[in-house]
């Protein structure tokens, strides 16, 4: 299919968890979206956002959901694998270390490399439809939180210059789109999935839920003849209170207080040697967090492995657990057989309700300044039934 001077737009979700992308043109009289696929990727528009370098950090050995297949084979050769790194840039951290051993990295060199990652497969999608697509056509844009400061989003303006995302010629502002403004514009489609339209003069409280950050904004959009506009009725608020928060929160709170803290830092000691093992433990403490549904499930418990432990314990199993219910009356764990613990719903509950309770309280605050008419969640986190009840 011929293009010829279409202008293209390719959007890029970077998030804590998932990365992806969709793209869009300008003189569409329709303006569909199209979203962006890579290998290996289920029906979510998404990736994760990892990536897995060489020895040297100069080579991309894997990227994205192909980094699980890559960790549960045999590597022949050293490699590094940086995850979750988004959250630095929001607490201000721009040297970070691979989650299996000491090597550490530029976050700007990491970022350039992912968003280059994600340039390639964008271009290879469109040039498939598109065969005379010109690069210089292309307008990229990129997602940030709004309670990034300034010198974090510097960063991930360089990243984008050396990944070519950015030319000479381009101004570096027009390459961000706030996340919770981007939703906003989103909700203030009529073709939205989720059948939720942001009125005319209606002020309105936007909580972007992601994996990393509460991004919270208040505004009020104004209709006018050529589209729309928001206006800022409160400074953009949040925190790190994004679910991969209650992952952080289990580790620290129960296999930290369960298998002690020397032993814990045992283990982490020695990640080079038991990265896959910790990896598969990391997995399973996700599913155990997005399995829980409603408080019916809080007579049952979850299964998780712990056998990574039980080197590196002073105490057999039966003891340790022991000595954790005997503190922690309200989180009673059981042993199914050997190393395999059953953990409560009950803890998942009491963390997600800690980490929400601290959003509440920041549009609490918020309410008590301006007359918001509307409350919109969204973000991955936002589809959680206990946040809708507390909320409630």
């Amino acid at each position: 299919m011929e293009n010829n001077n279409k202008d293209i737009i390719v959007g890029i979700d970077f998030g804590t968890s998932g990365i992806g992308f969709a793209y869009g043109f300008l003189n569409d009289p329709n303006r569909e979206l199209y979203l962006g696929h890579f290998e290996g990727q289920d029906k979510a528009s998404k990736i994760s956002t990892e990536i897995i370098l060489d020895d040297d950090l100069k080579n991309v050995l894997s990227f994205g959901n192909e980094c699980k297949k890559y960790l549960c084979g045999i590597s022949p050769q050293k490699f590094h694998h940086f995850n979750k790194i988004k959250m630095n840039l929001y607490k201000k951290i721009y040297t970070i270390k691979a989650s299996n051993s000491n090597k550490e990295a530029d976050i700007e060199y990491i970022i350039q490399l992912l968003l280059f990652e994600v340039k390639k497969k964008a271009i290879e999608q469109l040039k498939f439809t598109y065969h005379y697509l010109k690069e210089d056509n292309i307008h990229w844009v990129i997602t940030v939180p709004a309670i990034w400061d300034n010198k974090s989003k510097q960063k991930m303006i360089n990243a984008a210059q050396k990944a070519g995302l950015i030319r000479d010629d381009d101004d570096p502002s027009n390459f961000f789109a706030l996340e919770p403004e981007a939703a906003a514009i989103y909700y203030s489609n009529e073709k939205n999935n989720y059948k939720t339209i942001i009125e005319d003069q209606c002020p309105y409280i936007l909580c972007d839920l992601g994996g990393g950050t509460a991004d919270i904004v208040t505004q009020k959009k104004h209709i006018k003849e050529n589209g729309y506009t928001f206006e800022e009725l409160y400074p953009p608020v949040g925190g790190d209170y994004g679910a991969n928060n209650i992952n952080a929160l289990f580790k620290d709170r129960v296999l930290k207080k369960l298998f002690g803290e020397k032993c814990y830092n045992d283990v982490m000691d020695n990640i080079s040697t038991l990265y896959h093992d910790w990896n598969e433990l990391e997995k399973k403490i996700e599913e155990f967090k997005t399995s829980f549904y409603n408080t019916s499930q809080l007579i049952s418990s979850f299964q998780i492995d712990c056998d990574i432990f039980s080197d590196y314990s002073e105490s057999e199993v039966e003891e340790l657990i022991k000595n954790f219910n005997s503190q922690n009356p309200d989180w009673q764990l059981t042993l199914y057989r050997r190393w395999r613990i059953c953990f409560p719903y009950k803890i998942i509950l009491d963390l997600m309700q800690e980490i929400m309770t601290n959003i509440i309280d920041l549009i609490l605050i918020i309410v008590k300044t301006v007359d918001v008419k509307s409350l919109i969640f969204t973000g991955g986190a936002s589809l959680s039934p206990i946040l809708v009840d507390m909320i409630q």
